[in-house]
């Protein structure tokens, strides 16, 4: 009968275990794995004084300076402090700390390496966060979920092909979680395991978890398919609560439905197509942020058409009460006395006929009053004769396109005196 063949060192302050059906992983490739877990520790580690992190944390290099790898990993913590409305950032008390995320961008490196190297089917398990690919010698892969407070039971055991497995607590390393938002421990949960297709997201979605607390996190671990948080509430008053009742199928399973979710992950990919944050490697954005990017970049080239479309027709909109006002003080000139002079609805139709690029139909036309001199014939005649004073204001309902139900009044006034 095939055997699993395992491999573990201490890397990074915890075993790290890498596991595949007889005949193994490829010797370099193992090799090659834990050389690049300890590139990491060397560079991410806030306890090792050379590292990266310590150099940004003492100001000796900026942020700008640090390696690309660095720079990747801060980019994704951003990406991720945005999806989870800052319960999970790098930056804490004003201290660079990316461990919540390096420790499952760790084990998706290593997943990449190995799956580069011909490895259809392993394990990978650092310090209890697994990543699991192809099956075990005799079916799934079965993953259990250790009890926070019982060190010798599992709460829960899960099987799949294609999985990862993440917790994060309180149990082991006491009040170590902070809060972002206010720089104080998370002590609400003492575990919360997610379930899911990547290690990382997996990883940082229980950190993120610790914060929100139970409730909250169970709220969005449910609007991220592909992800589920373990079924046992563990509180630090240490009581054992079934918070959502117990799972469907057989007891500490995956249900039936997630469990077939999850089995179809190898054969379409479905984290590639739901993942709000890309994998290690990969760049761009996922359907999330894709559709806010488009939304936001639309709304700045509508905003700027918008804006030399409203300058444009404010221009019409004054050339037209300039119109309106000279048509009437030319009809006005060879007046003398009242009667011929150019009616209201006359200069609404002259204006609307000279008024090429805009829905004429919508032009207002209006008179605003002016005090007549005494030149004026009768002083109060509209429009008047010789020496009176003809106004004439022409508005137009102006609306954006980058906001459809937006809509502002463009006004001009002018105002000119009828010579002789």
């Amino acid at each position: 009968m095939a055997e699993l063949r395992r491999v573990t060192e201490e890397v990074m302050g915890m075993p790290i275990t890498l596991a595949a059906p007889e005949p193994g992983l490829p010797e370099e490739a193992v090799a090659d794995a834990f050389s690049d877990l300890r590139w990491v520790d060397r560079t991410f580690s806030p306890f090792i004084p050379e590292s990266a992190v310590s150099l940004i944390n003492r100001g000796e290099i900026r942020v700008q300076e640090a390696p690309a790898e660095v720079l990747e990993v801060l980019d994704l913590c951003a990406r991720f402090e945005r999806l989870t409305n800052g319960c999970f950032s790098a930056w804490v008390r004003g201290r660079l700390d990316p461990s919540g995320l390096v420790k499952g961008w760790a084990i998706d490196r290593v997943c990449s390496r190995l799956e580069r190297s011909g490895a259809a089917s392993y394990m990978v398990d650092a310090g209890g966060d697994i990543a699991v690919r192809g099956g075990d010698v005799d079916g799934p892969w079965r993953v259990g979920v250790r009890h926070p407070l019982e060190k010798d039971k599992v709460v829960r055991v899960v099987e799949a092909n294609d999985l990862a497995v993440a917790t994060s607590g309180t149990y082991e390393k006491g009040d170590h979680i902070l809060d972002p938002r206010t720089g104080l421990a998370a002590t609400t949960l003492l575990s919360f395991t997610v379930i899911g297709p990547d290690i990382l997201q997996a990883d940082v979605f229980a950190t993120s978890a610790c914060v929100m607390g139970w409730e909250e996190g169970l709220r969005f671990l449910d609007n991220l398919p592909g992800y589920e948080p373990t079924r046992l509430r563990v509180g630090h008053d240490q009581r054992h609560l079934s918070a959502l009742g117990e799972v469907p199928g057989d007891p500490g399973k995956l249900s039936d439905r997630a469990y077939r979710r999850h089995a179809s992950l190898t054969m379409i990919e479905r984290y590639r197509k739901w993942a709000a944050v890309p994998r290690h490697g990969e760049r761009g954005s996922g359907l999330v942020e894709f559709a806010l990017a488009a939304s936001f970049l639309l709304t700045i080239v509508f905003g700027i058409l918008d804006f030399g479309r409203a300058m444009f027709t404010y221009d019409l909109v004054a050339n037209a009460a300039r119109l309106g006002s000279r048509y009437a003080i030319v009809r006005g000139s060879a007046c003398a006395t009242s009667g011929c002079q150019a009616t209201a609805a006359q200069i609404t139709a002259y204006v609307r006929a000279q008024s090429p690029g805009i829905d004429a139909t919508k032009l207002t036309v209006t008179f605003p009053a002016a005090t007549q001199p005494a030149a004026c014939n009768g002083g109060a005649g509209f429009p008047g004769g010789p020496g009176c004073i003809i106004a004439v204001s022409v508005t137009y309902p102006f609306n954006f396109v980058a906001f459809p139900y937006a809509q502002i009044p463009m006004t001009s006034v002018s105002q000119m005196a009828i010579s002789q």
